[in-house]
Protein backbone atom coordinates (compact mmCIF):
# COMPACT_ATOMS: atom_id res chain seq x y z
CA UNK A 1 0.00 0.00 0.00
CA UNK A 2 2.70 2.34 1.23
CA UNK A 3 4.48 1.15 -2.43
CA UNK A 4 1.38 2.45 -4.29
CA UNK A 5 1.38 5.89 -2.46
CA UNK A 6 4.84 6.92 -2.97
CA UNK A 7 4.43 5.57 -7.02
CA UNK A 8 1.43 7.58 -6.63
CA UNK A 9 3.01 10.43 -5.43
CA UNK A 10 5.97 10.40 -7.73
CA UNK A 11 3.61 10.30 -10.86
CA UNK A 12 2.06 13.51 -9.30
CA UNK A 13 5.07 15.27 -8.74
CA UNK A 14 6.53 14.42 -12.67
CA UNK A 15 3.03 15.14 -14.00
CA UNK A 16 3.03 18.41 -12.52
CA UNK A 17 7.22 19.15 -13.65
CA UNK A 18 6.30 18.58 -16.90
CA UNK A 19 3.27 20.85 -17.07
CA UNK A 20 5.58 23.52 -15.46
CA UNK A 21 8.09 23.09 -18.33
CA UNK A 22 5.42 23.29 -21.12
CA UNK A 23 3.21 26.16 -19.25
CA UNK A 24 7.01 27.86 -19.11
CA UNK A 25 7.93 27.00 -22.71
CA UNK A 26 4.72 28.19 -23.81
CA UNK A 27 4.57 31.53 -22.03
CA UNK A 28 8.04 32.35 -23.13
CA UNK A 29 7.38 32.11 -27.11
CA UNK A 30 3.78 34.19 -26.64
CA UNK A 31 6.15 36.48 -25.25
CA UNK A 32 8.96 36.22 -28.02
CA UNK A 33 9.10 38.68 -31.05
CA UNK A 34 6.89 35.84 -33.92
CA UNK A 35 4.76 35.83 -37.29
CA UNK A 36 0.83 35.02 -35.81
CA UNK A 37 -0.33 34.25 -39.29
CA UNK A 38 -0.37 34.59 -42.68
CA UNK A 39 -3.90 35.75 -44.68
CA UNK A 40 -4.15 34.16 -47.13
CA UNK A 41 -2.76 30.97 -45.36
CA UNK A 42 0.69 29.76 -47.58
CA UNK A 43 -1.29 27.17 -48.67
CA UNK A 44 -4.06 28.83 -49.91
CA UNK A 45 -1.84 31.27 -52.05
CA UNK A 46 -3.31 31.16 -55.43
CA UNK A 47 -1.51 32.47 -59.05
CA UNK A 48 -3.31 35.75 -58.86
CA UNK A 49 -3.79 36.54 -55.08
CA UNK A 50 -2.75 39.76 -54.91
CA UNK A 51 -1.04 39.84 -51.97
CA UNK A 52 0.46 38.39 -48.59
CA UNK A 53 -0.22 39.73 -44.99
CA UNK A 54 2.00 38.53 -42.47
CA UNK A 55 0.85 39.44 -38.76
CA UNK A 56 3.18 39.79 -35.99
CA UNK A 57 2.59 39.92 -32.36
CA UNK A 58 3.72 43.65 -32.12
CA UNK A 59 4.24 47.12 -33.59
CA UNK A 60 6.71 47.10 -36.58
CA UNK A 61 8.85 49.28 -37.48
CA UNK A 62 8.45 50.59 -40.77
CA UNK A 63 12.54 49.62 -41.37
CA UNK A 64 11.74 45.69 -43.20
CA UNK A 65 14.45 43.71 -45.20
CA UNK A 66 12.14 40.97 -46.94
CA UNK A 67 13.12 39.82 -50.65
CA UNK A 68 11.83 37.05 -52.72
CA UNK A 69 13.18 33.96 -55.16
CA UNK A 70 12.02 34.21 -57.81
CA UNK A 71 11.33 38.34 -57.53
CA UNK A 72 8.02 38.35 -57.06
CA UNK A 73 7.43 41.26 -54.77
CA UNK A 74 6.07 44.74 -56.50
CA UNK A 75 6.18 46.47 -52.92
CA UNK A 76 5.91 46.10 -49.24
CA UNK A 77 3.95 48.55 -46.32
CA UNK A 78 3.82 48.21 -42.84
CA UNK A 79 0.75 48.33 -40.67
CA UNK A 80 0.64 48.40 -37.31
CA UNK A 81 1.63 44.80 -36.57
CA UNK A 82 1.24 43.71 -40.22
CA UNK A 83 3.91 43.24 -42.83
CA UNK A 84 2.00 43.99 -46.49
CA UNK A 85 3.53 42.23 -49.62
CA UNK A 86 2.09 43.18 -52.88
CA UNK A 87 2.96 40.16 -55.63
CA UNK A 88 3.58 40.90 -59.31
CA UNK A 89 0.48 38.42 -60.48
CA UNK A 90 0.67 36.13 -62.20
CA UNK A 91 2.34 33.87 -60.76
CA UNK A 92 3.48 30.13 -61.78
CA UNK A 93 1.34 27.40 -60.43
CA UNK A 94 2.58 24.28 -58.90
CA UNK A 95 6.26 26.39 -58.90
CA UNK A 96 8.14 27.21 -55.16
CA UNK A 97 8.14 30.46 -54.21
CA UNK A 98 9.89 31.88 -51.40
CA UNK A 99 9.71 34.58 -49.01
CA UNK A 100 12.62 35.47 -46.88
CA UNK A 101 13.03 37.86 -44.20
CA UNK A 102 15.95 38.93 -43.51
CA UNK A 103 15.22 41.23 -41.04
CA UNK A 104 12.14 42.78 -38.90
CA UNK A 105 12.11 44.97 -36.02
CA UNK A 106 9.54 46.70 -33.50
CA UNK A 107 9.05 49.89 -32.49
CA UNK A 108 10.76 48.74 -29.06
CA UNK A 109 14.17 47.23 -30.99
CA UNK A 110 13.31 43.57 -31.11
CA UNK A 111 14.07 42.09 -34.16
CA UNK A 112 13.68 38.94 -36.34
CA UNK A 113 16.30 37.18 -38.57
CA UNK A 114 15.71 34.83 -40.96
CA UNK A 115 12.83 33.37 -41.39
CA UNK A 116 11.58 32.18 -44.49
CA UNK A 117 7.86 30.91 -45.97
CA UNK A 118 7.80 28.57 -48.81
CA UNK A 119 4.38 28.33 -51.12
CA UNK A 120 3.39 26.97 -54.28
CA UNK A 121 0.24 28.83 -56.06
CA UNK A 122 -2.88 26.82 -56.83
CA UNK A 123 -6.21 27.27 -57.62
CA UNK A 124 -8.05 27.57 -54.61
CA UNK A 125 -11.74 28.10 -53.84
CA UNK A 126 -13.15 31.04 -52.75
CA UNK A 127 -14.42 29.69 -49.33
CA UNK A 128 -10.79 29.89 -48.25
CA UNK A 129 -10.88 33.45 -47.80
CA UNK A 130 -11.74 35.46 -45.69
CA UNK A 131 -14.89 38.02 -47.59
CA UNK A 132 -13.06 41.14 -47.45
CA UNK A 133 -10.11 39.09 -49.07
CA UNK A 134 -12.57 37.49 -51.40
CA UNK A 135 -13.60 40.43 -52.70
CA UNK A 136 -9.79 41.81 -53.43
CA UNK A 137 -9.03 38.78 -54.56
CA UNK A 138 -11.68 38.99 -57.04
CA UNK A 139 -11.38 42.63 -58.28
CA UNK A 140 -7.79 41.95 -58.81
CA UNK A 141 -8.82 38.79 -60.41
CA UNK A 142 -11.38 41.11 -62.83
CA UNK A 143 -8.95 43.84 -63.14
CA UNK A 144 -6.35 41.33 -64.32
CA UNK A 145 -8.37 39.51 -66.80
CA UNK A 146 -9.62 42.73 -68.69
CA UNK A 147 -6.07 44.28 -68.77
CA UNK A 148 -4.81 40.58 -70.17
CA UNK A 149 -7.72 41.59 -72.90
CA UNK A 150 -6.41 44.89 -73.64
CA UNK A 151 -2.85 44.22 -73.66
CA UNK A 152 -1.95 40.92 -74.55
CA UNK A 153 1.70 41.11 -74.25
CA UNK A 154 0.90 41.66 -70.24
CA UNK A 155 1.13 37.70 -70.74
CA UNK A 156 4.87 37.23 -71.53
CA UNK A 157 6.07 39.38 -68.51
CA UNK A 158 8.07 39.59 -66.27
CA UNK A 159 11.08 38.76 -68.75
CA UNK A 160 14.86 39.09 -68.96
CA UNK A 161 16.89 39.70 -71.87
CA UNK A 162 20.30 37.40 -72.82
CA UNK A 163 22.61 37.57 -70.17
CA UNK A 164 20.59 39.94 -67.78
CA UNK A 165 21.00 42.68 -70.19
CA UNK A 166 17.72 44.14 -69.18
CA UNK A 167 13.96 43.42 -67.66
CA UNK A 168 10.92 43.92 -68.55
CA UNK A 169 7.85 44.04 -66.01
CA UNK A 170 4.55 45.98 -65.73
CA UNK A 171 2.97 47.81 -63.10
CA UNK A 172 -0.49 49.06 -62.98
CA UNK A 173 -1.52 52.89 -62.77
CA UNK A 174 -4.57 54.34 -62.12
CA UNK A 175 -5.71 57.24 -65.27
CA UNK A 176 -8.71 58.92 -66.85
CA UNK A 177 -9.88 55.80 -68.58
CA UNK A 178 -9.11 53.26 -65.62
CA UNK A 179 -5.96 50.99 -64.47
CA UNK A 180 -3.34 51.43 -67.10
CA UNK A 181 -0.33 49.29 -67.10
CA UNK A 182 2.96 50.88 -67.41
CA UNK A 183 5.89 48.56 -68.99
CA UNK A 184 9.24 48.95 -66.55
CA UNK A 185 12.29 48.85 -68.56
CA UNK A 186 15.09 47.82 -65.80
CA UNK A 187 18.78 47.55 -67.61
CA UNK A 188 22.45 49.33 -66.62
CA UNK A 189 22.96 51.30 -70.45
CA UNK A 190 20.68 52.84 -73.36
CA UNK A 191 21.43 49.87 -75.38
CA UNK A 192 19.40 47.48 -73.53
CA UNK A 193 16.88 49.96 -73.47
CA UNK A 194 16.78 50.04 -77.27
CA UNK A 195 17.20 46.08 -77.31
CA UNK A 196 14.34 45.75 -74.60
CA UNK A 197 12.41 47.95 -77.34
CA UNK A 198 13.18 45.34 -80.19
CA UNK A 199 11.80 42.69 -77.87
CA UNK A 200 8.25 43.79 -77.79
CA UNK A 201 8.70 44.32 -81.65
CA UNK A 202 9.47 41.33 -82.10
CA UNK A 203 6.41 40.26 -80.28
CA UNK A 204 4.71 41.86 -82.20
CA UNK A 205 3.62 44.96 -80.41
CA UNK A 206 4.47 48.81 -80.75
CA UNK A 207 6.41 50.43 -78.20
CA UNK A 208 5.06 53.95 -79.47
CA UNK A 209 1.77 52.68 -78.28
CA UNK A 210 2.17 52.17 -73.91
CA UNK A 211 3.19 53.88 -71.51
CA UNK A 212 6.91 53.02 -70.88
CA UNK A 213 8.76 53.76 -67.70
CA UNK A 214 12.83 53.26 -67.81
CA UNK A 215 14.63 52.22 -64.62
CA UNK A 216 18.40 52.10 -63.97
CA UNK A 217 19.44 48.76 -63.02
CA UNK A 218 21.64 48.81 -59.59
CA UNK A 219 25.21 48.13 -60.75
Amino acid sequence: MKDRSKLLKKTIIIIFILILIFGGWFIYKTLQFHIVREQPSLGNISAISPSLDIEFNRNLSSKVNITSTPKIIKNISVRNKTIIINFNIPMLTNHVYTIDIVNVSTTKGSHLYGQKLQFIPKHVTGSSFTNAYRQKLLKKQTQYEQAISDYPLLKLLPFTGPNFEYSIDYNMENSSQGEIPVIQITTLSQQGRQDALNWIIGQGYNPSQMKIQYIDAQP
